[in-house]
């Protein structure tokens, strides 16, 4: 008999009497009402990633024109080095939570102290690892990089430890971060992002406005990411998850058990440091002069896949709890239909945003930088958006606790991509790293296909299936609309024009998919899911009391 299982993001109270019990499962059961939850969860990720996107476009024009190229390129390559240790920091808080969702679904207040207490304690190991690997890497920069200008190195060497430890730093209190992911109380996540990216941003530009150099504009970047732990704290503390964490609950069992299951989370997230991280350290190493440029094209591209990510990763609790108790007959429909909803989202952020890439370049960075990083911008973007087209197969998957059997694509992918990045930046400099990035990328989602989904039990569905109605089709109905407006953009030399264009191929697209790609079945779904979440008064609750 499957348990019962308490409400996304509410209590685990021994107080809660029978018919509360009765109640948060028929909620838990409708699917309106979880199709409710994750748009709520999706609502408060896109309020983080719209503070995180409204720093990226404002931030990067404004650095442009503070530095010289040679301090802005070496000042991005910074961040992307001390960026490695927040790729690994997101898979670390997905894990927690899951694990957290598990213990709501057993409803075993136990299990969840052990998790979060053990957890912590692997977290902080994990933690001072990425501080000497920073600390190594700021020592050893100029033998790496010999392109970085020499009056500039030492303010680098010190900028990086100083953005790489507070990333570290941040990375052993994940716990508290994953505990409110696994209770689906998005909103503390956002509220903690939002704060210190403005905080962190807001400080670079002043530092960078006074002409106070790398370091200072670091010193305020790491102030920045040192809020989110400091937030968290406080918030658990307030909603009474404090008491989840103890010494007396480690166990060496469940530090053992969270290591394991990461380890294959950081499998997967090393594959994805190689498939992306490297592109800008290998620009800087054999063609220093487009770094700058092409570390702008990669912040572009990711103006699909961070929303996109931002909506799925909602999924990983509900999932969780799902998989503990369904079959898989029942988990390959989930995933063909979550892969339907997803391909149009995509496609819905994909086709504006290439077709319209000189307009949205010259507005964000002005003409030079535009026309420098257009073609890398292209190609990276064209690259994500064929990645992503399976990225709700590997959440599925990830949740369901079988992402050990899903590593031979991204491992591959990875290898793919840097072996002919290495090839083609010796031919064709940046451009050719941005095309071993898009090779890859095919390579990764075709073993997915032939490999890993013939290993993993947890889905069964028909691959063909999921390749014409999660992939394909949404293609192809996008396919003409995409194609009228690149020959509108054609026409049309006007800028003005040509944004209102742009904003109406959304609504354009936004309509295709509706009537076309979507059946009345997931129609009348996102309709009652809707009407569910607006009629909802969600009281206050303890987070994981």
């Amino acid at each position: 008999m499957r348990r019962k299982t308490s409400p996304p993001g509410e209590s685990l109270s021994p107080k809660q009497n029978a018919s509360e019990r009765r109640a948060t499962v028929a909620r838990s059961d409708d699917p309106h009402a979880r199709l409710a939850v994750l748009a709520k969860n999706s609502a408060a990720n896109l309020l983080r990633l719209g503070t995180s996107w409204m720093v990226v476009l404002v931030v990067p024009p404004l650095l442009v024109r503070l530095l010289d190229q040679a301090s802005y390129a070496t000042w991005m390559l910074v961040l992307q080095i001390g960026a490695y240790a927040t790729l690994f920091d997101g898979g670390l808080q997905l894990a927690i939570g899951r694990f957290v969702a598990r213990a709501e679904h057993a409803a075993d207040r136990d299990y969840l102290g052990t998790v979060l207490s053990s957890s912590t304690v692997f977290l902080t190991s994990v933690a001072a690892a990425v501080c000497v690997l920073a600390a190594t890497v700021a020592f050893h920069l100029g033998s790496l990089f010999r392109s970085i200008p020499a009056p500039i190195l030492p303010q680098a060497r010190a900028a990086l430890l100083l953005v790489g430890g507070s990333f570290g730093l941040a990375i052993s209190t994940s716990a508290f971060a994953g505990l409110c992911l696994g209770l689906e109380r998005n909103e503390i996540n956002a509220a903690a992002v939002s704060v210190s990216k403005l905080a962190g941003a807001g400080g670079t530009l002043w530092a960078a406005f006074h002409r106070q150099g790398l370091m200072w504009m670091a010193l305020w970047t790491a102030a920045g990411t040192l809020m989110q732990p400091v937030i968290f704290f406080f918030a658990t503390r307030i909603h009474g998850a404090a008491a989840h964490f103890k010494l007396r609950l480690v166990k060496l069992v469940m530090v053992r058990e969270f290591a394991r299951f990461c380890c294959a989370t950081f499998a997967s997230q090393l594959s994805s440091l190689l498939i992306a991280g490297l592109d800008l350290p290998i620009v800087a190493a054999f063609d220093f002069g487009n770094a700058g440029y092409y570390a702008l094209a990669a912040t572009a591209s990711n103006l699909i896949s961070v929303p996109h990510g931002a909506v799925l990763s909602t999924l990983v609790p509900m999932m969780s709890n799902l998989s503990a108790g369904e079959d898989a007959q029942r988990m390959g429909r989930v995933v063909v239909r979550t892969a339907r909803l997803a391909t149009a989202l995509l496609l819905l952020l994909a086709v504006p945003f290439m077709l319209g890439m000189p307009v949205l370049l010259h507005l964000w960075v002005g003409p030079v930088y535009a026309q420098r990083a257009l073609v890398f911008a292209e190609i990276l973007m064209g690259a994500q958006l064929v990645r992503l087209t399976l990225l709700p197969y590997a959440v599925i998957g990830f949740s369901a606790g079988e992402q050990s059997r899903m590593l031979i694509s991204p491992a591959v992918e990875a290898i793919v991509n840097v072996a002919c990045s290495l090839i083609l930046v010796r031919v064709m400099g940046a451009e050719g790293v941005a095309l071993g990035t898009f090779i890859g990328a095919f390579v990764g989602v075709a073993l997915h296909f032939l490999v890993s989904m013939r290993q993993t039990r947890s889905m069964a569905f028909n691959r063909a299936q999921l390749l014409w109605q999660g992939v394909l089709r949404p293609v192809a109905w996008a396919a003409v609309p995409a194609g009228v407006l690149a020959l509108c953009l054609h026409w049309f030399a006007d800028l003005a024009t040509q944004i209102a264009l742009l904003l109406a191929s959304v609504a354009v697209l936004a309509a295709v998919f509706w009537y076309g790609h979507l059946n009345q079945g997931e129609r009348n779904l996102i309709h009652g899911a809707g009407a569910h979440l607006l009629a909802a008064r969600f009281r206050p609750s303890a987070i994981g009391a």
